[in-house]
């Protein structure tokens, strides 16, 4: 890929790591009331933290364990179904904020469909503009998921739909989402190629690098599957002056663990 495309990607590791109520129930498919339900359940057992009100972010524990969980257990097409109601949703919800902000210039943005699930309701252009300024980390982080994996008309279309926002006064999120866009361009006039696969990536190193919603989409469809909060163990604390173990994140404790207490039965 170009050199744009990855000084692009360096800039939004870890972006997107809040959501709100509209992003969940676009990844369950469900109704926004179901959703702010499951959140509030999900907060109740402490596998939810609320960063502001009616916004949701994980502990990193929960995020990196959640992420090895779904790598293991999810169907890939159903994983794919719920990403791409959620991008679907990113899509719109973006371009109804610009049309809500600048509407004498709806006609330069491409035309995106509703989706299935709700739309935030923006009663005018300041609405749309915090709207915009929230879900902004978020939406750079969509653009280099998209890109990565396999969206690339969501690239291309998100990077069209927020041109006119990026480009007053959000150059660095700008430069990312049009080096993506640029990206998914030209990968999408070739078959597209299989990612390589990274060497001794921890799971709690892919973890850092999902949007939270996207970690969401295995909280929401599998809760069952996570620890209680008390049966989730913590590493010792390292002696005075010794190096930290690269690979000895909590959550390769508790699936490792995991896995070996099944195979023996329990």
């Amino acid at each position: 890929m170009p050199g744009s495309g990855r000084r692009g990607r360096t800039t939004v590791d870890g972006a997107g790591q809040d959501f709100d109520a509209y992003a969940a129930a676009a990844l369950a498919g469900t109704t926004l009331d179901a959703a702010a339900t499951l959140l509030d359940a999900l907060c109740h057992d402490h596998l939810l933290q609320q960063a502001a009100p009616g916004r949701y972010t994980m502990h990193d524990l929960i995020r990196a364990y959640a992420t090895d969980r779904s790598a293991d257990d999810d169907a890939p097409a159903a994983r794919r179904a719920a990403l791409t109601r959620l991008f679907d949703y990113c899509l719109a919800a973006a371009a109804r904020a610009m049309d809500v902000r600048h509407p004498a210039e709806a006609h330069r943005r491409p035309p995106v469909t509703a989706p299935a699930t709700p739309l935030p309701d923006l009663a005018g252009p300041d609405a749309a503009l915090a709207w915009l300024d929230t879900e902004r980390a978020g939406l750079v982080a969509v653009a280099a998921h998209t890109n990565a994996h396999g969206w690339p008309a969501h690239t291309t279309r998100l990077a069209a739909v927020l041109y006119r926002y990026l480009t007053g006064g959000h150059l660095g999120a700008a430069l990312s989402v049009h080096a993506h866009a640029a990206d998914a361009a030209l990968a999408g006039a070739a078959p597209p190629q299989p990612a390589p696969t990274p060497v001794a990536t921890t799971s709690a190193t892919r973890a850092r690098n999902f949007p939270a919603v996207i970690v969401m989409s295995v909280l929401l469809s599998a809760k069952r599957v996570l620890p209680a909060p008390s049966t989730i163990r913590r590493p010792p604390p390292r002696p005075p002056g010794s190096r930290p173990n690269p690979n000895g994140a909590v959550l390769g404790v508790v699936s490792r663990k995991g896995r070996a207490g099944g195979r023996k039965g329990g």
